[in-house]
């Protein structure tokens, strides 16, 4: 009822408006874009810090790799054992790896 009058109560998350210019390739991407759709670029912080914690989780899991042979012996199983059944993993349950 009082948004209808212009007054706000609060609740209402006003969502971005508008363009940015992409700092790469220099084309105009709205702001409620995490990428920019013409190169790639990420454009959010909260995304590159994701990413950057997500390359970091896998560079240990790729050092633990190396340093212990059986891990990869069975991570060789496992990937014979997916190609015979695929299983989908929700897409941000690989990055929930400790």
């Amino acid at each position: 009822m009082k948004a209808r009058y212009g007054i706000k109560t609060g609740e209402e998350v006003e969502e971005p408006r508008g363009c940015k210019e992409c700092p790469r390739c220099e084309r105009r991407v709205e702001v409620k874009f995490k990428y920019c759709f013409h190169c790639g670029l990420i454009l959010d912080r909260e995304e590159v810090i994701r990413m950057r914690n997500a390359k970091l989780r896998l560079a240990r899991i790729l050092d633990q790799l190396a340093e212990d042979p059986r891990l990869i012996e069975l991570l060789r199983e496992l990937v014979k054992e997916r190609k015979k059944k695929p299983v989908r993993l929700k897409r941000r349950s690989f990055f929930n790896l400790h």
